[in-house]
């Protein structure tokens, strides 16, 4: 559900508004989810939580960063998913960092704002990674960025046995 929402508005946002009113509906998009994020956090999950907040905060974050592209909500993401990869720091996986159903998202808006340090180091553990969740999470991020550089270099990987 949480894609699928996500989908339905970045098509809104990229094909049916101009671009005159882009910023304003990403705004919107703001507004309308930052109250979510406010009220449940970035988690992780309270043991008491309701599994239906987890679902809300996960849209709530995705339309944020990925939709909305909230500065705020992107950077908290990114810092995560850093912390998450131990990068800077021990180089080990942290899944305390982060709740299990965000670290895709946070890996994702990891490459985005932070690049090739982030990119090289999810390309690097590829090789070693034997948990399929992790090698998907993985490839997911690679495959999302948008930096014309990394993007060809991601590309580039399926024409490898790196990713095997």
């Amino acid at each position: 559900m949480v894609a699928q929402a996500v989908e339905l508005t970045g098509f809104v946002r990229d094909e049916l508004v101009g671009a005159d009113l882009r910023s304003q509906l990403m705004q919107r998009v703001v507004d309308l989810h930052r109250p979510t994020l406010a009220e449940l956090g970035f988690g992780p999950s309270r043991p008491d939580e309701d599994w239906r907040a987890g679902e809300r905060r996960a849209i709530a974050l995705e339309q944020l960063a990925l939709v909305g592209e909230d500065p705020a909500t992107r950077g908290e993401l990114a810092l995560r998913a850093r912390a998450y990869l131990g990068l800077g720091a021990d180089e080990r996986i942290h899944p305390e960092a982060i709740a299990p159903n965000l670290v895709a998202l946070a890996l994702e808006v990891a490459v985005r704002e932070h690049g090739a340090a982030v990119f090289d180091a999810l390309v690097g553990r590829l090789a070693s990674e034997r948990n399929p969740l992790e090698r998907s999470r993985y490839l997911g991020a690679i495959a999302a960025a948008v930096d014309p550089a990394l993007a060809s270099r991601a590309l580039a990987l399926t024409w490898t046995r790196a990713w095997a």
